[in-house]
């Protein structure tokens, strides 16, 4: 007897999961359509829009750490890195110029609610992961980690004597969350895999930067060469700096998994970074991504690389005309385009109060007390330890260069070792890593001399500045842990230049 197909049931825990979510669609959508008119305005569509770009992935990769049963461990330091991502572009999504008299009488528009708003998200997330393992709290004042908890302090403490302490405190506090991030993620890395991944999320954080800054440049081509001086339509200085870093991060990865489309990504930088012209930030990519290909002995590439950049730059200025126009008219070399002029007044005001300073992020509003001549237009000294001297004083600056010592101590310390690993018969892999974080260091250190990469608000400069000293700290833990005078018949897995490698005879050393 040939019996009926049964009725399809469906499947009941799939209703539970499907619940919810269509219950905050609904809910959702009620809000925005029943809400005030305020609700849906620009500033609050972007802050939903940066909000659900963090939590759709933070699902999936919940939803992949589940289905393939990855362990806590891992799963915290995907998303930590998840976190990192989101703070690395979440200021992008909130790109705006500020009004400088109504953020010093205390009137902030909607984008900075919305700005502090995906900041606390980032906390709330960092918070729920770190239940798990809380135990990198107690190691935030340890440490070369110390040097960087230290100048968030001094931060926090600066921004209560600011000329607008609203303002410092709201960017004392994403300092504050950025910390807590790298200190969750410095944590978690203890192999070169995972230093490996701070870098892919740190790149694909600075694409996603720079490609959205070249979107709002291209959504108007007839504006598209309006910026300052007849350049890209966008912060040429900050644009051009944050591709310098896009590049050498692009070629640390090719040089690990040589990608055709990593290849294309280092292209697309160099164009980017040419386009935008920001002559600080042009110089200190192509140094740093020099540097980065003859430690790797590829004198041919690094060659290449130079007449690549003069090649391109010298089509892309004959072709754009803006371009040509801003070369042929440019006259602030004597000056180093006014910032001599500003480096004098701001250390005349240094002066007044050195220990201290005049509070976090008072740069921004030197012009209330100083109305003459450049200062006027300035909202920081451009260059990284004269804004960190003037806002938070000596007390500071002694902070933020305990970070930079720290970084270049760690570096240098993980170079010599896995320099005598590799004449052992070591791998490679250590040594890549280590000169792409020295690269980038030599970037932010050039590019900080003439603009606030460190020491100001932090952006996406200052922010890939400061996670170099939680890499740093992780490649020389790994550099602690190599032991190369063991048997080569001895299989080490927990190694944590490459996993797994057979470690080097005694006599190869010899």
């Amino acid at each position: 007897m040939i019996q009926s197909a049964p009725l399809y049931v469906p499947n009941r825990s799939r209703l539970r999961t499907l619940i919810p979510g269509a219950s905050l669609a609904i809910l959702v959508a009620l809000i925005l359509g029943l809400g005030p008119i305020w609700l849906v305005s620009d500033g609050s569509l972007k802050t939903m829009g940066a909000v659900v770009m963090f939590l759709v992935p933070l699902c999936l990769v919940l939803a992949v750490a589940k289905a393939r049963a990855i362990g806590p461990t891992q799963t915290s330091f995907t998303l930590g890195l998840l976190v990192w991502w989101f703070l690395l572009i979440s200021d992008k999504f909130f790109d705006r110029v500020s009004d400088v008299q109504n953020t010093f009488e205390g009137q902030y528009s909607v984008d900075a609610y919305g700005e502090v708003f995906v900041w606390v998200i980032a906390l709330v997330v960092l918070a729920l992961i770190s239940v798990s393992k809380p135990d990198y709290l107690k190691k935030l004042f340890s440490g070369s980690f110390k040097w960087l908890s230290l100048f968030v302090l001094s931060c926090l403490v600066a921004s209560t004597y600011s000329p607008s302490p609203a303002y410092s405190l709201g960017w004392g506090f994403k300092l504050l969350v950025v910390t807590l991030v790298l200190g969750m993620c410095t944590s978690y890395m203890e192999r070169l895999r995972d230093v490996r991944s701070m870098i892919w999320a740190t790149m694909w954080g600075l694409l996603f930067v720079c490609l959205l800054a070249v979107a709002e440049a291209a959504a108007d081509p007839t504006n598209m060469f309006q910026g300052i001086g007849g350049r890209f339509n966008a912060d040429p200085v900050v644009l051009s700096g944050t591709a310098g870093l896009l590049l050498i991060c692009a070629l640390t990865l090719n040089s690990l998994h040589p990608r055709l489309w990593l290849k294309l990504i280092a292209l697309v930088s160099v164009l980017i970074m040419i386009l935008s012209f920001g002559k600080t930030g042009i110089i200190a990519g192509v140094v740093g991504a020099t540097i980065f290909l003859l430690f790797q002995k590829k004198l041919a590439s690094s060659l290449g690389l130079l007449v690549g950049v003069g090649l391109v730059a010298a089509v892309l200025v004959t072709t754009v005309t803006p371009l040509a126009n801003y070369v042929s008219t440019y006259r602030g070399g004597t000056n180093l385009t006014g910032r001599t002029e500003i480096w004098q007044r701001g250390i005349e005001s240094i002066k007044q109060k050195p220990l201290l300073g005049h509070g976090y992020l008072a740069t921004k509003f030197m012009w209330t007390t100083q109305r003459q001549g450049l200062v006027a237009d300035v909202a920081h000294l451009h260059n990284g330890f004269l804004e960190t001297l003037y806002n938070n004083g000596v007390v500071g600056l002694i902070f933020l260069l305990g970070i930079h010592c720290t970084i270049l101590a760690n570096l240098f310390y993980a170079k010599k070792t896995v320099h005598a690993y590799q004449r052992a018969g070591g791998s490679s892999e250590a040594n890549t890593l280590i000169v792409g974080c020295f690269a980038l260091y030599l970037d932010l250190l050039i590019y900080g001399l003439f603009t606030p990469a460190f020491g100001g608000r932090t952006t996406v400069h200052f922010m890939v500045f400061l996670s170099l000293l939680g890499v740093s700290m992780a490649l020389r833990r790994c550099a602690e842990q190599v032991q190369p005078s063991r048997p080569r018949t001895v299989a080490r897995p927990s190694a944590p230049w490459r996993e797994p490698f057979p470690v080097p005879a005694p006599e190869a050393r010899t």
